[in-house]
């Protein structure tokens, strides 16, 4: 989030904020703000992100209108129907149409990106740290050659990147640890920085083959795998359009340099792309890999002189900065292909076996969105408390991480020892209390999640939905909440 508005207030500057704004006004990415403003899932993170923050606007709203209730400056006297609301006009009328929303759907995708940001930030990045720093220190220890050391980070390399959720970054910056390390004796330093430059891209491009080949290809024989990447959906008619044109193009680098590394290759492999364009249209990721190398390797550096640690960081925000850049290159294109060449996206096949999973499916769908949804009679009391409380308790965990995230974990990085900076035990990396707080928050949100997830599942299996015996689920429709018409109302 901080590149994006980085490179928002960047770009506004050098082009003019005006300027900037009726670019995107036009764009084909502003034609589905509506429809996004309407997801479930966009209107969760919002509320993960922000909540404490609207909490606050909530209580102000409601001093101002008691001061207004009391007249405590306010000219105008208030109509019986004004003087019965908590909130002034304003926050009432957002307040009603908040109150309109499935909140059963929007407190368990809270849960969800929740548990995403969590094991990304805390579970993944700091447990792949410790395993790399390990590593190094083994491999210090043992004295292996340069080769033997390229060799065994290789392998590694590669079997780490084999898990969908690790993502590449932090292995080319311990690549800019541990090869540069074991080479810059002999080498000096910059040389060891290409090296490890290019050992690390030729990892990337292993997995890639690995990950299209060995993974997407194989799952791509999968109903259940296709139906999952939705296939027959425009945008991923439009992705595939972007990368069945071969060579070089500014679109297709966008979607394999900007995208999660795992997903992407395993997506290619899905629609059966040619692996040879893929790795043609992979080359840039070198300017991705080598800030992350040299991050890594300004590390070794810091006992010379303090301030190649700042410059260190630097080059890993860089990093982050450009694959940012790359990601809203995507999406910008994806959406403008999806708009532009709508009629060749519309003729192309449709996959029938999906099709017809998608169609048996649906009456499930539309059981879940009966029994799930929050204002109808199907969802008990207990189940509403429960999905406030662990939504509740998620989004405090996602604040301490945040905010008193050095107070809950110890800082650790891949140039760090276990032995000597966490005692030999990798949960001293934790801690007490605040931080075995903020994973007791996390874990009541998860197991909220897990209830509510069985208790639904045996709501449908048992069929239960059903108001009389003789109504099948295919004639059971939800309508959808009408902002416009609570506005109105």
């Amino acid at each position: 989030s901080g590149g994006i508005i980085l490179i928002v207030v960047s770009f506004g500057y050098l082009y003019g904020f005006v300027t900037l704004f009726e670019h995107f006004h036009h764009s084909a990415m502003s034609k589905k703000l509506p429809s996004l403003a309407q997801s479930d899932w966009l209107k969760a993170l919002i509320i993960l992100c922000l909540g404490p923050f609207m909490c606050c606007l909530l209580c102000l709203s409601a001093i101002n209108q008691l001061s207004r209730r009391y007249n405590l400056g306010h000219v105008r006297p208030l109509n019986e129907d004004e003087k019965r609301r908590i909130l002034n006009p304003t926050f009432a009328r957002k307040w009603d149409i908040a109150r309109g929303w499935n909140w059963t759907s929007i407190t368990t995708k809270l849960i969800v990106w929740g548990l995403a940001y969590f094991t990304m930030s805390i579970g993944l990045s700091k447990f792949i740290s410790m395993f790399l720093s390990m590593l190094n220190v083994w491999l210090k220890a043992e004295g292996f050659s340069y080769v033997e050391v390229g060799a065994i980070f290789f392998a590694t390399g590669i079997t780490v990147f084999l898990n969908p959720l690790i993502p590449g970054v932090p292995v080319y910056v311990a690549g800019g640890i541990i090869l540069v390390d074991s080479t810059r004796e002999d080498f000096g330093f910059w040389p060891a920085v290409f090296y490890a430059t290019g050992l690390c891209t030729a990892l990337k491009f292993c997995a890639i083959i690995m990950q299209q080949k060995g993974f997407g290809e194989l799952m791509g024989k999968y109903v259940s795998i296709r139906k999952l990447i939705q296939v027959n959906s425009n945008t991923c008619k439009a992705i595939k359009l972007i990368l069945m044109k071969p060579g070089l193009n500014k679109d297709k680098v966008m979607i394999l340099c900007g995208g999660p590394d795992w997903p992407t290759s395993v997506t290619t492999g899905i629609l059966h792309l040619s692996l040879i364009q893929m790795l043609i249209g992979s080359c840039p990721i070198v300017f991705l890999i080598l800030p992350c190398v040299l991050s890594g390797a300004l590390l070794l550096r810091v006992d010379e002189d303090a301030i190649w640690e700042p410059i260190s960081l630097l080059a890993i925000a860089l990093s982050m900065l450009i694959q940012t850049m790359a990601m809203l290159g995507a999406l910008h294109a994806i959406a403008r292909v999806s708009q532009q060449r709508k009629q060749e996206i519309e003729a192309m096949p449709v996959d029938e076996e999906v099709l017809e999973l998608e169609n048996s499916s649906l009456e499930r769908s539309r059981a879940r969105a009966l029994i799930s949804n929050w204002h109808g009679k199907h969802v008990p009391n207990w189940i509403r408390a429960l999905l406030l409380l662990g939504s509740t308790c998620m989004t405090l965990s996602f604040y301490m991480v945040n905010i008193l995230g050095e107070s809950c974990f110890k800082s650790f990085q891949v140039s760090d020892n276990v032995d000597e900076d966490l005692d030999g035990n990798m949960l001293n990396i934790i801690i007490y209390p605040l931080g075995h707080i903020c994973l007791l928050l996390f874990a009541i949100g998860i197991v909220v999640w897990i209830i509510q997830f069985l208790f639904f599942r045996y709501c449908i299996s048992r069929n239960a939905i059903v108001d009389l015996p003789h109504r099948k689920l295919s004639d059971i429709h939800v309508q959808p909440f009408n902002e416009t018409e609570a506005i109105e109302k």
